[in-house]
């Protein structure tokens, strides 16, 4: 079975995957994957090739990229139309050589359309003033840019053509824990 756990940012998302590794389950994060591809010189000349600006060294500079797509709705729309398809990819060659059930954390399933591929969809949430709490804390930013980034992704409407199980992160991780037990 093929899992999708999504979710707004900071909304527990890696924490549920973080169980699921403790478990012993197969495990793929679209970010981990979103990394590795930022070091493959085929993927860096595809994001040159629309943001040259947060190019530096051959590299790609996250911060720059992150603040462009953030202000601006057609750069994000754009990084997604050439970062989806190849995390999709790649995650589905992952999925395909694991044994048995595997839980794919994916952040945008929604916006990326992908979740036709999943056999269940897990959506994590939790109170507003907790994830901005949590993406502050982990990120390192200003409430304001937090804001602007979690108000980008809360406003994209999470229609899923597959069965879906809600799972509310507000009391946490041993509680948590203890809901991700019961769902397996």
């Amino acid at each position: 079975m093929l899992v999708a756990i999504t979710g707004t940012i900071g909304s527990g998302k890696s924490t549920i995957t973080a169980i699921l590794r403790e478990m012993g389950k197969n495990v793929i994060s679209c970010d981990e994957v979103n990394a590795e591809l930022l070091t493959e010189k085929d993927y860096i000349k595809k994001i040159a090739a629309f943001f040259p600006e947060c190019i530096q060294n051959g590299e790609v500079n996250k911060k720059i990229l992150s603040d462009m797509v953030f202000s601006d709705e057609e750069k994000r729309k754009t990084l997604n139309a050439i970062a989806h398809p190849a995390i999709f990819e790649r995650v589905v060659k992952k999925a395909t050589e694991a044994d048995g059930d595997v839980f794919v954390e994916v952040p945008l399933l929604a916006e990326s359309g992908q979740d036709k591929y999943f056999d269940r969809i897990w959506v994590v949430y939790s109170d507003e003033r907790d994830q901005l709490g949590r993406i502050v804390a982990r990120d390192k930013i200003s409430l304001e840019k937090a804001k602007t980034i979690y108000y980008r992704q809360k406003n994209v409407k999470a229609e899923f053509t597959k069965p879906v199980v809600y799972i509310e992160n507000n009391a946490g991780y041993d509680e948590l824990k203890e809901k991700i037990e019961k769902l397996l």
